[in-house]
């Protein structure tokens, strides 16, 4: 076990990668993060930040020379950066489970090879193979085309309807591989995280029930208002996923939950997510502090929800004409401000969150969102 007062990597310095930090510094470690921007959220609270290319040979070595263990913020870390951390030091989580989530043909194969019911879909590694798709793979209209790496919060996905629309959004997305996923009729979009590995065993957060648009979280609330057998099924589809991928860290597995009562899995994040923002303030113990926990070796606590939870991103959108007015979240005695200190606001970057407790879910929501419409009109 590795113990307080021991140096912790980060590699990423986004939100994420912020609230690692806080959870490391909180138990006794020392923090040293790992990203291309110097002024990044995690950097400043860092102990140490090293600020260059993933891929430069002297800053992995003065990386090395300063951690104890490593972790990540998010999955697009370079493959040969995480197998060569992987031979000196504790890296959570393996590079092996972070290629399967970093790649979607890849995840694909890998969900379905385990019998894991996903969305029908279609891959392609070149034009030529576009071009081949034949009349019988037409019922996969309408669809979403999405980049196989390199996409997140509705980045690197176009939609389409008939190939004439595919052709040309294959050629939009750059000629790359891609997938093509068949548009369903949905229920609900939930997600759920677990933490742990295969020695210590596995912890799951309540399951969260998510909110989107355009493609970018925007509201989630917990426990999700879904039947217990859901609920049940996901649990058992992500403690698969877990123990086939010898997993150790937290991992965030997303579901749609279709028409038909289907709980089908959309993608995987191997790293602490967006809709579980609320555990900051619930739970007993958060993601972060999981994730930190799993990385030192120390068991994954058991999360215990008290109440309901609902979570309101805060997107850039909000500062166009300025800052906006806090006064009315940080009167609420319900909800919980959190601001992740990005000096530049743009429209769709996440600035921030709201985070309402209350007795049930319809509390917490309609106050979470009563005080987002009030920063909307501010």
């Amino acid at each position: 076990m590795i113990l307080p007062g021991e140096t912790l990597g980060i590699l990423g310095g986004g939100q994420l990668g912020r609230y690692a930090a806080i959870a490391a510094r909180t138990m006794g470690y020392r923090v040293c993060t790992w990203d291309p921007d110097p002024e990044s959220p995690a950097a400043m609270l860092s102990d140490d930040h090293i600020q260059g290319d993933f891929l430069s040979a002297p800053l992995r070595e003065k990386f090395l020379s300063r951690v104890s263990a490593a972790t990540l913020e998010f999955e697009n870390i370079p493959s040969e950066l995480m197998n060569l951390l992987s031979q000196s030091v504790r890296l959570s989580p393996d590079p092996v489970a972070v290629m399967v989530a970093q790649d979607r043909i890849l995840e694909k194969e890998f969900l379905n090879k385990l019998a894991i019911p996903t969305v029908p879909y279609r891959s392609f590694q070149s034009e030529s193979e576009v071009e081949l798709m034949h009349d019988g793979e037409l019922d996969l209209f309408p669809a979403i085309l999405k980049r196989s790496r390199w996409g997140y919060d509705g980045k690197g996905q176009v939609p389409v309807k008939d190939l004439t629309d595919l052709k040309a959004a294959y050629f939009q997305l750059g000629n790359v591989p891609c997938l093509l996923e068949k548009r369903i009729s949905l229920e609900k979009e939930v997600s759920l995280i677990l933490s742990g590995n295969p020695k210590n065993g596995y912890a799951f957060f309540p399951l969260i029930e998510n909110i989107h648009v355009n493609g970018i979280l925007h509201t989630s609330v917990a426990p999700a208002s879904v039947d217990p057998n859901v609920q049940a099924v996901a649990r058992e589809i992500a403690l698969l996923i877990a123990e086939r991928l010898s997993y150790e860290g937290v991992l965030t597995v997303e579901f749609f939950l279709d028409s038909h009562g289907r709980v089908l899995v959309n993608e995987l994040a191997p790293r602490p997510h967006n809709s579980g923002h609320f555990t900051i303030d619930s739970c007993g113990i958060s993601q972060f502090s999981q994730q930190i926990r799993v990385l030192v070796g120390a068991p994954p606590a058991v999360p215990v929800l008290t109440g309901a939870a609902a979570m309101v991103n805060l997107l850039g959108d909000l500062w166009v004409k300025g800052d906006p007015d806090f006064s009315v979240a940080l009167s609420s005695p319900k909800a919980r401000l959190h601001l992740y200190g990005k000096k530049e606001a743009r429209v769709g970057r996440k600035m921030g969150h709201i985070t309402v407790l209350d007795e049930s879910v319809d509390l917490a929501l309609e106050e979470a969102l009563r005080i987002y419409r009030h920063l909307q009109t501010s």
